[in-house]
């Protein structure tokens, strides 16, 4: 009775506890401490991955965020060398690319940025043992060194990974390791890696099973596996690729995997003694610097880390910035950007962020996979230029009459282009290119843009109604065609108002010398012709 008494006093102590006190050392991040309560005193943790995952990488990420809090740490590091592990830290906290802090290419702001990261590190609570392949009795004497120090102020142990640590007494590591938990009442996470087996199954998702170390299933008490499907089927493409280039397969088979410098990881809470299990958390690991960040906060923390040298990338309005990863993450870097080059980025859409830059004039997006445009983008009120050529473009929003600066468009290129809206004829543009076909097809209504000064026509076999349509739009003064498989001008056709250029260019049908050219369908206005980088006039 009275056991009974002490328990039911103990539990209202701990419900009227704020929630956070019930919670353990912290995991790094907000919804995976929630779902398992963070790193507990006499708790084993085992976090589990195939090779290459990333399993240092977050678990580093908790470290770092536990010396914030001012918690010592322990890592033992049976795989990398301690300044490899310091390195990954330094690169972690600065948000400086890994590759280049190793071979120190940095600029001379990442320099600044990293020495006072190192600096901020001098006095951490962090000892990291490199050891290699260490026994049970040399760790549990680092441990048991550390805590009976009169300053301790160890509070979690890392070991990084338990596939190394020398088991020549065949001793159940697991269980040995479970039992330092408790004995000096301190959480113990350890990394291991899965079977291979799980190569060879169709779905790579990890389960317990798989783990390398069978014990680990039974005395861990809590199985955290990180999962990236991205991955996995980079893996499956190469192998498709490799066997087909095995059995001589014509065409040879390519990978479809796109290396993406964001991916998506699955950090699978798959046994938790004391919580719910089969519980998922969702992540976004940056690739090239090997942090990890929750999803939906990946946004606000891209920071300028993404983006080297950024001071000089923004210095020059001009060309236009480099859109590749996304925008800076400070606002005033880029609140008065109005050029955007996001060209060769296999973009699908416009990026939501662009659209926060109300006041661009310019954007130049050729060479993505861009089947259709947002009503969004009407949002830009100010812009002048867009380039879409060489997308997949199926069709065109109506509201792209709503862009009254609108002067230039590029849409060539797209052959799955089949349709203009009836108030493209509303436009007041300056310079279009587009591909021959949709000329064809269109050429009423394009012809009732009367402010059209530049046209650039590719591809196609122009027809005569085209030349005689193009002939009356009274202010063209440049008319390029290219690649179109016409041999000569019609003979019958009105003359040219204003135009001053005439440029066909990699049209191997169309002859050298067309006599009709220069004088049936030129006024006196004309400076130049060039019939495939072979000039017949230049005034």
């Amino acid at each position: 009775m009275e056991q009974m008494k002490q328990y039911i006093k103990n539990m209202r102590e701990v419900t009227n506890k704020n929630i956070n006190d019930n919670i353990g050392l912290t995991t790094g991040f907000e919804e995976l401490n929630l779902k398992m309560s963070g790193f507990k005193n006499q708790e084993l943790t085992v976090i589990a991955s195939r090779i290459g995952y990333g399993k240092t990488a977050l678990v580093l990420n908790s470290v770092i965020e536990n010396i914030k809090d001012d918690s010592g740490v322990l890592y033992f590091s049976l795989d990398l060398q301690k300044e490899q592990i310091l390195t990954r830290i330094i690169a972690m906290e600065s948000k400086v690319r890994l590759a280049e802090l190793k071979r120190g290419i940095l600029t001379q702001d990442e320099k600044i940025i990293v020495d006072d990261t190192i600096d901020k590190y001098t006095d951490a609570k962090l000892l990291i043992d490199d050891t290699k392949y260490p026994t049970l009795e040399y760790i549990e004497n680092k441990i048991k060194s550390i805590a009976s120090n009169k300053e301790n102020v160890l509070k979690i142990v890392v070991i990084d990974y338990i596939d190394l640590i020398d088991n020549s007494s065949n001793q159940n590591i697991a269980r040995e390791l479970k039992k330092f938990a408790i004995k000096y009442n301190l959480p113990i996470i350890v990394l291991s890696q899965l079977s291979n087996k799980i190569e060879k199954r169709l779905n790579q998702r990890p389960q317990l099973n798989d783990l390398k170390d069978k014990n680990l299933k039974i005395e861990a008490d809590l199985v955290l596996f990180l999962y990236i499907n991205d991955f996995v089927q980079k893996d499956l493409e190469e192998q498709k690729e490799i066997k087909s280039i095995l059995k001589n397969d014509y065409p040879e088979y390519k990978s479809a995997y796109v290396d993406k410098p964001i991916v998506s990881a699955d950090i699978i809470i798959a046994k938790q003694k004391h919580g719910g299990s089969n519980l998922t958390v969702k992540l976004d690991l940056l690739k090239d610097m090997a942090i990890f960040y929750m999803q939906e906060k990946l946004e606000e923390t891209k920071k300028q880390e993404i983006f080297k040298e950024i001071d000089e990338i923004l210095k020059d309005y001009e060309e236009g910035y480099k859109y590749r990863y996304g925008l800076p993450f400070k606002k005033e870097y880029y609140i008065d950007l109005d050029i955007i080059d996001a060209y060769e980025l296999n973009l699908s859409k416009i990026p939501n962020e662009i659209y926060k830059l109300k006041d661009l004039r310019i954007l130049r997006l050729q060479k993505n996979n861009l089947t259709s445009l947002s009503k969004k983008i009407s949002t830009f009120k100010n812009l002048e230029t867009i380039c879409l050529c060489d997308n997949k473009l199926t069709k065109l929003p109506k509201n792209l009459i709503t862009l009254k600066n609108l002067t230039e468009l590029g849409l060539c290129n797209n052959p799955t282009l089949k349709k203009l809206p009836d108030s493209f004829k509303n436009l007041q543009l300056k310079s279009l290119s587009i591909d021959g076909k949709l000329l064809n097809k269109y050429i009423d209504i394009l012809s009732q843009i009367k402010t059209i000064e530049e046209l650039e026509i590719h591809g196609g076999k122009i027809s005569k109604k085209v030349f005689r349509k193009l002939t009356t739009l009274p202010n063209l003064k440049e008319l390029t065609f290219e690649a179109i498989k016409n041999k000569r001008f019609p003979k019958k056709i009105k003359q040219f108002k204003v135009l001053e250029k005439l440029t066909i260019e990699k049209s191997d049908t169309f002859l050298q010398y067309d006599n009709n050219i220069t004088e049936d369908i030129f006024l006196q206005n004309i400076k130049l012709i060039e019939i495939n980088n072979k000039e017949l006039i230049n005034v």
